[in-house]
């Protein structure tokens, strides 16, 4: 599993773990991509740990982290004109755009050049998401890296209680290519395990009997995560996925995709709930 460090605290098998994905300050207000219900989220995530921390086995939290050079960012690209022009935020750039010269990276690096076109066939031959120019965001080492002050209070207080780790896994960081899923990359590089299944990480969520699944961005990551994580996961045990409904948010003008998104779970049988119902219904 790509995180911040090799566990070596035994893992707690199971009862209930809790899914954080990407409780970072750039996903919260006064954060680079801001989502503006995120606080409120985060408060009812933080709630969660803080009352009901002696129910929860483990605890995940995912963090999206990039690079200022990155594919999904303004300066990996050029429009090729003489004034070099880099794409507005929130541009999509499709295989279309890069073929007809709309859009193609900066570097003139003819194995990057088919790299790119790998990977733009590769988002719309597996039906994944356009790529999206984003503003920069959890780069390393930035205070937008960082995870929300009121989660990760809660976090810190729950391993000293517990004399337990929370597990953090790092994704995003290669430069080549998106990863919204905390599972593996929108295309997985072949010369990049991490960007490849994470099959260590499902292994451990199967270790549970439910896995309670909260964090943004409803619309992206945690869409993406829960849609990979389901097509690992037995048929007949969707129940034990429980997405925290009210402890998620969706990115502007994203709010169809997370509406999709819900729906298309609630068919599988995923368990959709709220902070409290989790475990006051739900023992």
């Amino acid at each position: 599993m790509s995180t911040i460090y090799e566990r070596n605290v035994p893992l707690e098998r199971g009862g209930k773990c809790l899914l954080i994905i990407d409780p970072q300050n750039d996903f919260h207000p006064g954060g680079s991509l801001a989502i503006a219900s995120a606080d409120e989220d985060a408060e009812r995530i933080a709630k969660m740990i803080k009352e009901h921390g002696e129910e929860i086995r483990e605890i995940y939290v995912t963090l999206d982290t990039h690079m200022k050079y990155h594919i999904a960012h303004q300066m990996f690209w050029t429009d090729g004109s003489d004034t070099k022009k880099m794409p507005d935020y929130f541009t999509t750039i499709t295989l279309s755009d890069f073929k007809n010269g709309v859009w193609k990276p900066a570097r003139n690096d003819p194995g990057l050049m088919e790299w790119v076109e790998t990977y733009l066939q590769g988002l719309e031959s597996e039906g994944r998401m356009s790529l999206t120019i984003w503003p920069e965001h959890c780069l390393v080492g930035s205070t937008g890296h960082a995870v929300r002050e009121s989660i990760f209070k809660e976090l810190e207080a729950w391993e000293a209680k517990h004399g337990s780790t929370v597990t953090y896994i790092i994704k995003g960081n290669n430069s080549y290519t998106e990863h919204y899923s905390a599972l593996r990359a929108e295309v997985p590089r072949e010369d990049d395990k991490n960007t490849q299944l994470n099959t260590h990480l499902i292994d451990c969520l199967k270790q549970h009997d439910e896995v309670l699944i909260c964090g943004q961005a409803k619309s992206h990551c945690v869409n993406y995560t829960v849609r990979d994580l389901v097509e690992n996961w037995d048929r007949d045990k969707m129940g034990q996925l429980v997405l925290i409904e009210d402890a998620m948010s969706p990115v502007q003008s994203f709010e169809s995709e997370a509406d999709a998104f819900i729906d298309d779970m609630k068919k599988l049988n995923l368990c959709v709930s709220t902070a409290e119902m989790a475990f006051s219904a739900r023992k």
